[in-house]
């Protein structure tokens, strides 16, 4: 749960820094998470 927590604000920060990536940010996020189960 904390990991998908630090997770969560860490594509919040990014996302607001560069919006127009945030969907391709995410898409990479969620596969590294499956990756790493």
């Amino acid at each position: 749960v904390r990991i998908q927590k630090c997770f969560k604000r860490y594509i919040a920060r990014k996302s607001y820094l560069d919006l127009p990536s945030s969907a391709i940010t995410l898409q990479t996020g969620l596969r590294a998470m499956k990756a790493r189960d």
